[in-house]
């Protein structure tokens, strides 16, 4: 089976449905979110590469880095427009900075929270144009590249979805709606962090089969 590279954030990952409170990567909400399921479905073996924070700047770099072939597929769940991400080349690795995120982990340094003031005051502005520009970036970036390496990339929203030109000419799941939308507008239940549990991951799963097959997205 070819391989289904699925990039995104805590909701793309299956955060918590296992269980309220188990918000991390195990193997369960890996296995069991809706994108695995949905790349199972499509044939594909799921390599769940989303994780809880995951922002938009870096869903576009695992599309840069990945080492896919034109037989694989890339499932790019597009997340909030406040989020960020920036490379510390001290720690050597990539940090995920949002609104309202917890930096009391002890890699966050008094120098994290001034950026990250400084990034709320800005990119995370009141009318969100910051972020929406840079959502944007990301999307035609990351689905640029992955036409350049002649492979197949699905796209949708996990939350807070947004129209822009040229969205209508690529592979976009629900274009008007997301995942969240479509789960809180069903009555799906949900965990006191709005992560929905596996009933609403297999029916959206296999909404999305559905759709990707009638209108033929993987042509």
């Amino acid at each position: 089976m070819n391989t289904a590279y699925i990039f995104g954030c805590s909701h793309s990952m299956g955060s918590e449905i296992e269980a309220p409170g188990i918000g991390s990567c195990t193997p369960y909400n890996l296995e069991n979110s809706f994108t695995s399921q949905l790349a199972r479905m499509l044939g594909y073996t799921p390599v769940n590469k989303g994780f809880p924070g995951g922002s938009n700047d870096y869903i576009y770099r695992m599309i840069h880095e990945v080492n896919a072939t034109p037989n694989d597929l890339i499932i790019a769940v597009w997340t909030g427009t406040e989020r960020i991400e920036i490379y510390d080349e001290i720690l050597e690795e990539w940090l995920q900075f949002s609104k309202g995120m917890d930096l009391s982990a002890s890699k966050y340094t008094k120098t994290h929270q001034a950026f990250y003031d400084l990034f709320a005051r800005l990119m995370a502005d009141k009318l969100g144009i910051r972020g929406q520009l840079n959502k944007v970036k990301n999307i035609i970036a990351g689905n640029t590249l992955a036409k350049l390496k002649n492979i197949p990339i699905v796209n949708l929203d996990a939350f807070m979805p947004m129209n822009f030109p040229g969205k209508e000419s690529l592979n976009w799941l629900f274009p008007e709606t997301s995942y969240c939308e479509w789960a809180e507008r069903n009555n799906y239940s949900h965990t006191s962090w709005y992560h929905y549990r596996l009933d609403a991951h297999t029916d959206f799963a296999k909404l999305a089969y559905k759709e990707i097959l009638d209108k033929n997205l993987l042509k």
